[in-house]
C-alpha cells in the first residue's frame, strides 16, 4: 500500500529510542516551519514585483466544512508492544480512519447510547480563516477537528502468519484546535501551503484479552493536553478545496486506567507519531471585492 511505503518506515527508523524520536520531530517541525516561512517570504515578494499591486481585496472572512476524510497514523513506537510486551507487535502496523468509519466501535460495547452515538460520528472538521496583509502568514486560520483512529490485532500484524500474540482491540480519540499559517491569501482560489500547531484531548479504550480464555477488559485512556505540529498543502477553487496534511503528534503521556497483560505494570503509553489526512472540504463566504475603478 502507497501510505505504508512512505510512512511505516519513516516511523520505524524512529524507535530505536522514544526520547531521542521525540527530539528528532521538534527539530523537523521547528525546520519545517523555517523552511515554511522562507518560501511564504520570497515568492510573494517576487509576485508583486512581476505582477504588481492587487486589483481586488477579500472583504469577507471565510468557514470551511471538512467532511470526507482519510486518516493514517504510524507510531514512533507501537502501544501495543508498549502496553504487551509481547514482540510481534514491534514495528506493528499503524491504525487508520476517516469519514466512511461510522460503525459502532468494538470497544463500546458496554458504553451507554449516548456515547456510542458520539463515538460513531465520521471524522470532520470547521475552520473559519481570515486574510492577512502581511508577507507571511498571508492568512490564517483557526478550527476544531475530530479524529477516531481503530486498530485491532490482526490489522496491526498484517503480513506476518502464525503468530500467537494478547488480544487488543484500540479505538482512539482526537478532538484538536489548530491555528494554521497560510503562505498565500486562503481566501483565494489556487495552491497554498500552509504550516501549523494544535493542542486537544486524545482518550479512548481498549479492548483487552491478555490470554486465551480470558474475559475481554475494556480499559479507558487519556492525554490531555496532547500537541501536534501541522504542515501540508491544498488546492481550492471557488466552492471547494482538497487537503493533504501531516501531522507530527506529541503524546508521550498517555494515561491508562489499568494493565491487565500478564507481567506487565506499565501505564503510561507514548502514542506520538505522524498522523496524515486527506480531505475534501466547503467553502463558505470570502468572495473577493469588485476591482477598484480607475
Amino acid at each position: 500500500m502507497l501510505f505504508d511505503c512512505t510512512i511505516i518506515p519513516w516511523a520505524m527508523t524512529l524507535r530505536q529510542s522514544t526520547r531521542s524520536a521525540r527530539r528528532r520531530l521538534r527539530r523537523l517541525s521547528v525546520g519545517l516551519l523555517a523552511l515554511g516561512m522562507l518560501c511564504a517570504v520570497v515568492p510573494r515578494a517576487h509576485a508583486q514585483d512581476a505582477v504588481g499591486p492587487a486589483s481586488g481585496v477579500s472583504d469577507a472572512d471565510q468557514f470551511r466544512l471538512t467532511f470526507f476524510t482519510y486518516d493514517q497514523m504510524a507510531y514512533i513506537e507501537h502501544p501495543f508492544y508498549q502496553i504487551t510486551g509481547d514482540g510481534d507487535y514491534k514495528g506493528a502496523h499503524g491504525g487508520i480512519g476517516g469519514t466512511f468509519r461510522v460503525e459502532t466501535p468494538e470497544t463500546d460495547t458496554q458504553a451507554g447510547g449516548l456515547e456510542k452515538i458520539l463515538h460513531s460520528l465520521p471524522a470532520f472538521a470547521v475552520e473559519w480563516v481570515w486574510q492577512a496583509d502581511l508577507a507571511f502568514p498571508s492568512g490564517l486560520s483557526v478550527g476544531l477537528d475530530y479524529s477516531r483512529i481503530s486498530l485491532a490485532d490482526k490489522q496491526a500484524l498484517s503480513g506476518k502468519s502464525g503468530v500467537e500474540v494478547p488480544r487488543i482491540t484500540m479505538d482512539t480519540y482526537y478532538y484538536a484546535v489548530p491555528i494554521r499559517l497560510f503562505v498565500f491569501d486562503p481566501t483565494e482560489p489556487g495552491i497554498n501551503y500552509f504550516v501549523g500547531v494544535s493542542l486537544g484531548l486524545l482518550n479512548g479504550k481498549i479492548a483487552a484479552r491478555p490470554y486465551s480464555g480470558a474475559t475481554t477488559e475494556i480499559i479507558t485512556f487519556n492525554q490531555s493536553p496532547y500537541g501536534s505540529t501541522r504542515l501540508g498543502l491544498e488546492a481550492t477553487g471557488d466552492n471547494y478545496g482538497f487537503r493533504y496534511e501531516m501531522r507530527l503528534v506529541n503524546a508521550d503521556e498517555v494515561k491508562f486506567a489499568a494493565n491487565p497483560y500478564l507481567n506487565q505494570d506499565q501505564t503510561t503509553i507514548d502514542f506520538s507519531g505522524t498522523m496524515l489526512r486527506f480531505s475534501f472540504f466547503l467553502k463558505f463566504g470570502g468572495a473577493p471585492a469588485a476591482a477598484n475603478g480607475g
